[in-house]
Parts: C-alpha cells; sequence; structure tokens
C-alpha cells in the first residue's frame, strides 16, 4: 500500500516493525469500472438538501434515467465529477468537505452493496469479512485503496485506506466517505458492541472535531501516520448469527463474476492512449491526462507500470502507428510532423527512422497508391536495393 502523501512511505507498526497487509488487488489491477449505486446514493442525499438531480449530474454524462438502471456501470470519473458537484454545492471549505464525506457514508448500508454486501453478511466470523470485503474491493464503491493490516504488537486488525489515487481537491470527501463507509457497514453486519476501537485521521484537528465522534461513534485521534479504522481483536473470531457457509460459497462465485466483468473494461494503457489520440495535435503531457482521468500523476504512473508500460511508451507507439497510417494514406512527411505534435520535420525524420529504419519519404512512396501513381518507378527502385516494404512487428501502439 501506499501512505497518504508526505507521509512514510512504508507501513509500519507502532514499534517500528513491518507490518503485515492482507493481499488484496494491486491499484493497477482494480476494476476501472464501479456499479452505479453510490451516484444513485450521492444523487438522492443532493436532493435532500434541496438541490436538483441535474445539478449534481453535470459534467458527468449521467442522465436521470441512468441511474435507474442497475446494471450500469460508470468509471471513476464519472464518480469524481457527481462528488465535485456535491462538494461544490454543499460545503465551504476543506474541512466541510471532509464532514460531508462521513456523513454521505452514514446512508452506504449493507443493502447498498447488492450481493457485496450479502457476502459480508454470510461470511462466519469478523476476520473473515474483512477478508472477503478485501478481496472484492472492487464491488465496494470505494476509490481509495483499502488493505487491511494484521499483527500488530497490540492485536489489533487496522483498515487502511490509501487516498493517493484519487485527485487532491475532492480527496478529504472520499478519504472521509471511504472510513465512514467501513465502520457504516461493519456496524450493519457484526451485531455485538465493542468490536471497533478508534478511527485515525492523518488530517489536523478540525474545528468542529467533535461531529467525528458523534458520526462514527468511536474516539477519533487526528494528526496520525494513517488514515485507518481500528477494531478490536477479541471478537474476530466469534461466529456472527447471519453466518452461512453455503449462501457465502455462492455469494462468492456471483462476485467473482461481478469483478471479473468490471476489469474486461478497457484497461489504464487503453483509456490513456484514447486521451493522447484526441490531445492531438498538440501532445497532452501525463499531467493533464491524469486530470481528465481524475487521478495523480503518481497514481497513473504506478498503474501503467502495472501494465508494463509506462506514458512515453504509449506516445511513442501512438506516434509510431499513425505515422505509418498517415505515409501510407499519401499525406506528405512535413503535414504528419505537424499532425503529431513534433516540433519541427527533422524531430519527426529522426522519430521515423528510429521505427522503422528508413525516412518517412522512402515510406511513403513504398507504402501510399497515390504515391505510386506519382512515382511509378519509385517501389521498383526501393525494393531493387533491399529496402523493406512493411512495417516492423512490434509497430502497434498496444504492445
Amino acid at each position: 500500500m501506499t501512505a497518504p502523501p508526505s507521509r512514510s512511505t512504508t507501513p509500519r507498526s507502532s514499534v517500528g516493525r513491518p507490518a503485515r497487509p492482507e493481499p488484496h488487488p494491486a491499484p493497477g489491477s482494480r476494476a476501472s469500472a464501479i456499479g452505479i449505486g453510490s451516484a444513485h446514493m450521492m444523487v438522492r442525499i443532493a436532493q435532500q438538501s434541496g438541490l436538483t438531480a441535474q445539478r449534481v449530474l453535470a459534467g458527468s454524462g449521467l442522465s436521470t434515467d441512468t441511474l435507474l438502471d442497475p446494471d450500469v456501470f460508470i468509471d471513476r470519473a464519472q464518480e469524481v465529477a457527481v462528488a465535485r458537484n456535491l462538494a461544490a454545492n454543499l460545503t465551504s471549505s476543506e474541512d466541510d468537505e471532509g464532514m460531508l464525506g462521513l456523513r454521505v457514508a452514514q446512508q452506504y448500508r449493507v443493502t447498498t452493496y447488492g450481493v457485496f454486501g450479502w457476502g459480508l453478511m454470510c461470511a462466519p466470523t469478523l476476520r473473515e469479512q474483512i477478508r472477503f470485503g478485501g478481496r472484492f474491493l472492487d464491488l465496494s464503491y470505494a476509490l481509495c485503496d483499502i488493505t487491511a493490516v494484521w499483527d500488530e504488537p497490540d492485536g489489533r486488525v487496522r483498515m487502511r485506506v490509501d487516498d493517493s489515487t484519487v485527485p487532491d481537491d475532492i480527496r478529504p470527501f472520499f478519504r472521509n466517505r471511504s472510513l465512514g463507509g467501513i465502520v457504516t457497514l461493519l456496524r450493519d453486519t457484526i451485531p455485538w458492541p465493542g468490536w471497533l476501537h478508534s478511527v485515525n485521521v492523518t488530517q489536523d484537528r478540525p474545528r468542529g472535531a467533535t461531529h467525528h465522534e458523534r458520526i462514527l461513534q468511536a474516539p477519533v485521534h487526528f494528526s496520525q501516520q494513517y488514515d485507518e479504522v481500528v477494531v478490536n481483536s477479541d471478537r474476530l473470531d466469534v461466529r456472527t448469527p447471519t453466518a452461512n457457509d453455503l449462501a457465502l460459497a455462492l455469494a462468492q462465485r456471483q462476485c467473482e463474476h461481478l469483478v471479473a466483468a468490471r476489469r474486461s473494461t478497457a484497461t489504464v494503457r487503453e483509456r490513456v492512449q484514447q486521451r493522447v489520440l484526441r490531445s492531438f495535435p498538440r501532445v497532452a503531457s501525463i499531467s493533464e491526462v491524469a486530470s481528465a482521468m481524475h487521478t495523480s500523476d503518481r497514481a497513473l504512473r504506478r498503474w501503467l507500470t502495472e501494465e508494463a508500460t509506462s506514458f512515453s511508451a504509449i506516445l511513442d507507439a501512438t506516434r509510431r502507428t499513425l505515422a505509418a497510417d498517415m505515409l501510407s494514406s499519401g499525406i506528405p512527411p512535413s503535414k504528419a510532423a505537424v499532425q503529431l505534435g513534433y516540433a519541427n520535420p527533422a524531430s519527426f525524420n529522426h522519430a521515423f527512422q528510429r521505427w522503422y529504419g528508413r525516412c518517412p519519404r522512402e515510406y511513403m512512396m513504398l507504402h501510399s497508391p497515390l504515391a505510386r501513381r506519382r512515382y511509378p518507378h519509385a517501389a521498383r527502385d526501393f525494393a531493387a536495393v533491399g529496402v523493406p516494404t512493411t512495417p516492423s512487428s512490434d509497430s502497434h501502439p498496444t504492445r
């Protein structure tokens, strides 16, 4: 797990030894699609505060009809857009935004999560509930990463929240929504008191800090190293009254199918490539692409590394394929250089020579029907001196 910015990047226990995190989906492997239920819930909260649905959905690409379709998936950018509208209309400061996140989390009851919530209810113990939640985190509406840290010296379990993948301006909302969501969800599924020890937050103590304890119904410690829900260990292995092993097995299979369906959507690399394509002839920076995807530069780099690529590799591969297509269509090298965002033809010529082992003009004469009509002897002359006539096999941008 990656710690919040300006904090230590190595999770450690209170005595300095490494803590053991529960395995969970790495950030790069998280599904890019989430269910519509969370956006529906935020719109309902907005309407209870006197706002119209249209005002909260503005710029998200969602409609009120879409909110009523339980089979719809949305991407994180749409979820962020709705949350930004909600926060912009109902808060006036970062502290207010964090408090809004806690208030919203109170509405995310176990029934809000569908089969994911059902699986939690069927898990035999609190320990297994936490593990089930980590395994199927993609079905939870959480944009933050959440990791269970076990084997602390005090015996307690930490449900740790990492908000580094969320845009800076809306982090307080999503961070506190995750913390509050964990508490609300476990409170719905655990029938006995005393399981919740405390909640630790990285933010400094705000005005009206007592509201945090009132909402969470637990001691809240500010200015801590991590944002986390701390769970007592004495009830971890007590069987819950709603435990049902057969129903749990069925819920697990259904959750596996749902996660697979959501992960079958476009990869991060494909989404970055689409952003790059739309930016030409002005070349988008990684900061601009990350902002458009509603995440941070650091998170985007990490996700691309998880997919064994990088922003510069995607840009280079996209230019390489487009350059071949343009020249094959008869677009002169000088115009192709401009359309692909190169500062001058010389830079384009150098890149093309690196990609295909020949200059752009030679390639155009060999592969463009228009060029062959204009220069009927060009292809034969180049072939005679052994110039390859097909692009290299690794020219596809997704390789």
